[in-house]
C-alpha cells in the first residue's frame, strides 16, 4: 500500500485556474523512462517501480499473488520444505497471496501468471470536468502520466482523483482544484458616468470694428492780447530855411 500510496501522488502547479480553462496534472512521481513506469519486472519477477525524490533514486517492487507465484516455483525447483509469510495479519494491508499457497500445497505445482497489463496504467477520474485525451480507464496501456483537465464552466471546487495499481489493489488519491473567475472573460465592472454639469452660456460679444486714428491736433499757443496805440495828434513842425552847403573837399580851381 505504501508503494502504491507514492504512486498515486499528484504533481500540479497552478496558480489560478478560470472557468473552463485547460490544467495539466502530472503524477509526482510515475513517468519518464518504462522503469519510471509500473510495469513488470521480468528479472525480479514481479511489478516494480523507480522514482527519484530528493535527489534520491529509489525503486519499489510489489508481491502480491502474481509475484508470489514466481517464487513458490522457485521454492518447489530448489527443494524447500516450505513457505513461511511474515507479519500476516488479518485484514492487514498484506497481499493476497492465500490463492496460490493453496494450490501449491494442495497439488504441488503453482499457476504461473500475470497482471493485466491495463492494470498498470493510471486512471484520471473527474466526476466534474473532463480528462481530455484520456481512453477508457484500464482497457490500454496508453501513457497516461500527464493528462488535460478541463475545468467546468462555473466557478467552485473541483475534485480529481487518481487511482493506481500493482495488477490486484487500487489505491487513489485526490486533490482538489479551485476555480475562479476567467480574467479574459471577468465581467466587466460598470464605471459610474458623471452627472453633467450645467455650463453657462456665454453672452455674444460684438464684432470690434475699427477705429480711424485721430490726426494729432498742434496744441493752441496763448496769443497776446493787443494794447490799444495812441492816435497820433498833428504837430505843427516848422520847415527849415534851406543852408549853403560847402563843396567837397578837392584841388583848388585853376
Amino acid at each position: 500500500i505504501e508503494g502504491l500510496t507514492i504512486a498515486s501522488s499528484v504533481d500540479f502547479n497552478v496558480d489560478a485556474i478560470g472557468a473552463g480553462s485547460p490544467v495539466t496534472l502530472r503524477t509526482a512521481y510515475l513517468g519518464g523512462s518504462a522503469d519510471g513506469q509500473l510495469h513488470w519486472d521480468d528479472a525480479a519477477e514481479a511489478v516494480s517501480f523507480t522514482y527519484t525524490a530528493d535527489g534520491t533514486e529509489s525503486t519499489i517492487w510489489f508481491q502480491n499473488q502474481y509475484s508470489f507465484g514466481f517464487a513458490l516455483q522457485a521454492a518447489a525447483r530448489g527443494g524447500f520444505g516450505g513457505v513461511a509469510v511474515r507479519t500476516a495479519a488479518a485484514g492487514g494491508s498484506q497481499p493476497n497471496v492465500w490463492e496460490p499457497v493453496a494450490q501449491f500445497v494442495e497439488e504441488g505445482t503453482v499457476s504461473l501468471l500475470r497482471p493485466y497489463g491495463p492494470y498498470l496504467t493510471p486512471c484520471w477520474e473527474a466526476p466534474d470536468g473532463a480528462i481530455e485525451g484520456q481512453p477508457e480507464c484500464w482497457t490500454t496501456e496508453t501513457d497516461t502520466t500527464a493528462v488535460v483537465w478541463r475545468a467546468p464552466d462555473e466557478q467552485g471546487a473541483y475534485t480529481v482523483r487518481l487511482v493506481v495499481s500493482e495488477g490486484t489493489t487500487f489505491v487513489g488519491q485526490e486533490v482538489v482544484l479551485r476555480v475562479g473567475e476567467t480574467p479574459d472573460n471577468a465581467e466587466p465592472t460598470e464605471t459610474p458616468t458623471p452627472e453633467p454639469t450645467e455650463t453657462a452660456t456665454p453672452e455674444p460679444t460684438e464684432e470690434p470694428t475699427d477705429t480711424p486714428t485721430p490726426e494729432p491736433t498742434e496744441e493752441p499757443t496763448e496769443t497776446a492780447t493787443p494794447t490799444a496805440t495812441a492816435t497820433p495828434t498833428a504837430t505843427a513842425t516848422q520847415t527849415p530855411a534851406p543852408t549853403s552847403t560847402a563843396g567837397p573837399p578837392g584841388p583848388g580851381g585853376n
